[in-house]
Formats: C-alpha cells, structure tokens, sequence
C-alpha cells in the first residue's frame, strides 16, 4: 500500500482538503464500504447545513429585536417630550 500523504506531498497529520472539503476518518472508519462512507459524508453534510440555518435563524431573530428595541426606544423619547411639553 503506498503512502497517500506522499503522493500529494503532505506530512503525515496533515489534513487534506479536497476540494474545499476537509477529510478526517477516525481509524475504525477506515474499514467502512463505499456506501457506509457516502452515507457518513451526507450525515455530516446535513449536520453542518442545519448549523447554518440554526445561525441564520438567530441572526434574524437578533437583527429583529434590535429594531424593535429602536422602536420602542424611539416611541418613549416622543412620550418624554410630550410629557413635558403639557407641564409647560
């Protein structure tokens, strides 16, 4: 069996990137079928995915309480003023 980090020359515990796509197996994943190794990449694919609509999701929900913090901020500086206004 060659050494595959040879043949890309890379050091031993190098990660390879294929692609933009970082590859790890762990040792006992080495022994895995093609279909089992498909099935693992789609799984971690799914995982990262929801991660970024989780992100996404929060983003959103963050950017939305910042407006309504805006709004309401603005709405009691108006009730301020008129407020004082009608003291005078």
């Amino acid at each position: 069996m060659t050494d595959i980090c040879a043949q890309v020359g890379k050091k031993a515990g190098e990660r390879l990137t294929v692609e933009g796509i970082e590859v790890a197996l762990n040792p006992e994943e080495l022994d895995l079928d093609t279909a089992a190794m498909q099935a693992k990449y789609e799984q971690t694919v799914r995982e990262q995915q929801s991660q970024i609509e989780k992100e996404d999701l929060s983003d959103m929900v963050a950017e939305h309480a910042a407006k309504q913090q805006k709004v309401v901020t603005a709405l009691c500086q108006l009730f301020c003023v008129q407020f004082y206004k009608q003291l005078n």
